[in-house]
């Protein structure tokens, strides 16, 4: 995920959170909110667009949920009692016409997760009849059955406030119908607010992706530079035709969650307007929304420290991504504002933990993380990152989660602690990631983020005897830090071309982060010069130079290296290029493809390569265009670069290009295209690595 002045245009490769992933974020250990039988009574704004104007109407949603339930057995809400208060805008027809009384019906979206369609039945509740008093605001209320429940598998089950639609039917003095007869309105959740409206915790077993197919962390992994093999056995496909196979896509798309849209705690200082009514006033904004999201998968590994126990937790899973279903930006030079809003859901496995409990006596468990939820990731940063003062790029991935322990064993004596041993609440969980960093985090590149929570007390733990006291006095506290490293997403909604497009859509997973060591600028010496072959000319330089700059650390190898150049010196060709020149050719960048499986070859390209302006006498100049797939290879054994036109597919030269009326007097050459070849020795010795 990488903000920039064309991220607009390739916002499929953004990537936000993420966490992101970052997505990683969203599912580490922690502490959390009680999943307690209890009422519900929650305050909500919801928007509701009505011809040219946006008319708010304020909602008290009343009714209750279980603290608890079993999986394949039914949930029943309470009674639900909906107040709502709509303004005298969104009456006005009525009250024309000569409403005296209103009545009609609501009809409420409750969302739930996970469900296997992300949403239940849509109620229908009846408005008790009300007075209408034209220009006032009018309060009804609506009351009715919420619909039954069945969760399918074990977990937190949440249940949230979606799309509102009011009917609003008026009558005259004497009974009789208004012409028009009712207003409806539909209405969404506004900005900058928890639409949930409670969480009952489900006892049964845990939920898996459904279809999984990709590697998990931890499992046995290919060799790096090879790819890996389904579950299902045989090769991939060089090109597949569905590379949803890489990727499964388990995640319902929703819209975004209006608290953790700017301006927040983590993003005070956005003066954010897309929630305005009136864009005109506020030039400069864009606000999109994308219908489905960039789907998308990544490796998350890491761990979450514990305090008292003196220890951490390896935490590995999958991240599964909708990258980019909202997008804002303004690209005035005072304002340089870009944001994106992606969600995913995280499947960790299930980790085996040591500690020393009370600082001296070992201990050991199997800790099941559960995830609350998706994770939702906001990304905010400059939409021009080269502009003067641009500030960098900031992720921020929010989950909820909740920790089951279960396999305890003191000092290698089995503890007892039953099957429901888990945090008594559901724990916020936040992490960061920043592009200003050493290694930096995107979305869409990984990274690391991290964070810290509080892990709150157990419950629900022992056979025959209560443990929750001894679980909390030796695991609970506060501050507890949580590192997790993202690899680069699979980004599936694309179709890349195999091999060229694999370090900008790394499928399948890999694991985060090219290395250079040492990073910075080197300056490399042709060890032969440096050749430019065609079918219809070629030019050879006596002498050449590479000179580069190279990052320490890079997600998938994009961007890895910047500013590019050669320069030749002593360079002939034929007719008019016999009289020696030299020759500068620019590359906008290295993108890293693969390693061999033994660590020595480092397979790229270079991007963006051209050289222009070459200029030898009044009849003769000429310039290279741009090229997208220049072949270069590093020697981790020798510590030399080799320009290799064979390493890539396809198009893999440069095409010569003649000035008018200088054609050097080469007949026939004017788009010839030149292949590169040449040797490069690096003034000091590097090594190029990926886990």
């Amino acid at each position: 995920m990488k903000i920039s002045v064309n991220w607009a245009a390739r916002r499929r490769a953004w990537p936000a959170a993420i966490g992101g992933l970052v997505l990683t974020a969203g599912l580490l250990s922690g502490s959390g909110a009680v999943a307690a039988a209890r009422d519900i009574d929650v305050s909500l704004r919801y928007q509701c667009p009505r011809g040219d104007e946006l008319q708010v109407v304020t909602l008290r949603v009343r009714s209750s949920l279980p603290e608890t339930a079993a999986a394949g057995k039914p949930i029943t809400p309470g009674k639900a009692t909906v107040t709502a208060t709509i303004p005298a805008g969104a009456l006005a027809e009525l009250a024309k016409a000569g409403a005296a009384t209103v009545t009609g019906s609501m009809s409420p979206t409750l969302l739930l997760d996970p469900s296997p369609t992300g949403r239940v039945d849509q109620p229908s509740l009846e408005i008790a009849s009300a007075a209408l008093r034209e220009g006032e605001d009018l309060t009804v209320t609506a009351s009715g059955a919420l619909p039954t429940v069945t969760p399918q598998a074990g977990g937190p089950l949440v249940f949230s406030a979606g799309q509102l639609a009011i009917e609003l039917r008026g009558r005259k003095s004497d009974g009789a119908a208004t012409a028009p007869a009712s207003v409806s309105l539909t209405c969404s959740p506004a900005l900058g607010q928890n639409a949930t409206l409670g969480t009952v915790f489900v006892e049964g077993a845990g939920q898996t992706p459904k279809r999984q197919t990709t590697p998990q962390p931890g499992a046995s992994q290919p060799e790096t530079g090879t790819r890996a093999q389904p579950t299902s056995g045989g090769p991939f496909p060089e090109k597949p035709d569905e590379l949803s196979d890489f990727c499964p896509d388990p995640i319902d798309l929703r819209p975004p969650k209006p608290e953790y849209l700017p301006p927040t705690e983590d993003f005070p200082d956005i003066e954010y307007v897309g929630d305005r009514a009136d864009p005109v006033n506020h030039p400069g904004w864009t606000e999109f929304f994308n219908d489905r999201g960039d789907h998308g998968c990544a490796l998350l590994y890491g761990y979450s420290n514990a305090n008292k126990p003196g220890g951490a937790a390896p935490v590995n899973g999958t991240a599964y991504l909708r990258l980019v279903i909202r997008f804002v930006f303004n690209g005035l030079p005072d304002i340089n504002y870009v944001s994106q809003y992606s969600i995913g859901k995280f499947y960790p496995q299930t980790s085996r933990a040591s500690f020393l409990t009370y600082g001296f006596m070992p201990s050991t468990a199997t800790m099941e993380i559960i995830p609350v939820g998706e994770v939702d990731i906001l990304g905010v940063g400059a939409f021009n990152e080269q502009a003067p003062g641009a500030r960098p790029q900031k992720t921020v991935a929010y989950s909820k989660v909740m920790i089951r322990l279960k396999d305890v064993e003191v000092n290698g004596t089995p503890l007892d602690v039953g099957d429901n041993c888990r945090t008594a609440r559901v724990i916020d969980l936040k992490l960061e990631g920043r592009s200003d960093t050493n290694p930096s985090y995107t979305v869409q590149g990984g990274g690391v983020m991290q964070g810290f929570i509080d892990i709150p007390e157990f419950t629900g733990c022992g056979v025959g005897e209560d443990l929750d006291p001894l679980l909390t006095s030796s695991v609970s506290g506060k501050r507890n830090y949580v590192r997790l490293v993202q690899g680069p997403v699979c980004n599936t909604s694309g179709f890349p071309e195999y091999p060229q497009d694999e370090a900008q859509m790394p499928c399948p997973m890999q694991r985060f982060g090219w290395k250079a060591e040492p990073a910075g600028e080197f300056t490399a010496t042709a060890v032969d010069g440096l050749r430019l072959v065609g079918d219809k000319t070629s030019i050879t330089c006596a002498s050449a130079v590479m000179r580069a700059s190279m990052r320490e650390f890079a997600a998938s190898g994009a961007n890895f290296f910047q500013g590019v150049n050669f320069t030749g010196s002593g360079c002939t060709g034929e007719g008019e290029l016999s009289t020696p020149f030299s020759i500068d050719i620019r590359a906008g960048s290295i993108d890293l493809l693969t390693l061999s499986p033994d660590g020595r070859w480092v397979r790229s390209r270079l991007g963006n390569v051209f050289s222009e302006g070459v200029s030898i006498s009044d009849t003769c100049s000429f310039d290279l265009l741009t090229t997208l797939s220049i072949g270069l290879s590093y020697d981790n054994v020798t510590g030399r670069f080799e320009l290799n036109p064979e390493v890539l597919a396809g198009k893999n030269a440069l095409p010569l290009q003649f000035g008018w009326k200088k054609e050097c007097g080469i007949p026939h050459a004017n788009g010839d295209e030149l292949k590169l070849y040449g040797t490069f020795v690096p003034d000091k010795r590097i090594k190029i690595t990926k886990p």
